[in-house]
């Protein structure tokens, strides 16, 4: 069973991302993505406030399958499915953003759960060398 501290912490990978403070970092993509043709302002932010509510909607509907999970390998299984799972990118250009931006945030999770792994591993492990000098 997952400890519920850190289902606090994992939690927070699903916090809600503002529309401003997105605007950096879909700038970037657009830019890395090489679309590069003019947008008028009403069309960028038209573009990114979709962007904005899909990738929402997206991690909201995953928070409750991951945070079900009973173990963090559990967990990194279901990013692992979801990951595998994911969508063609398609050719509009906010739905190609969308889906990279999506995929992204995936990889970030499973990072993210994968060093919690690693971390809770390396206590145990530390846990047990302590307990086997007390025990000899």
């Amino acid at each position: 069973m997952v400890d519920p501290k850190l289902k606090e912490q994992i939690a927070f990978m699903f916090r809600a991302r503002d529309f401003e403070s997105m605007w950096y970092l879909l700038s970037e993509q657009y830019t890395r993505l090489g679309f590069t043709d003019p947008l008028t302002d009403q069309q960028k932010i038209d573009e990114y406030k979709w962007i904005v509510q899909q990738l929402r909607k997206y991690m909201f509907s995953k928070q409750d399958a991951i945070l079900s999970c009973n173990s963090i390998g559990e967990m990194i299984d279901a990013v692992d499915a979801m990951i595998g799972n994911s969508a063609e990118y398609g050719e509009e250009r906010k739905k190609v953003v969308y889906n990279f931006m999506r995929d992204h945030w995936l990889l970030e999770v499973r990072n993210y759960l994968s060093n919690m792994f690693i971390d809770i591993m390396m206590e145990d492990e530390e846990t047990e060398e302590e307990n086997n000098e007390w025990a000899d």
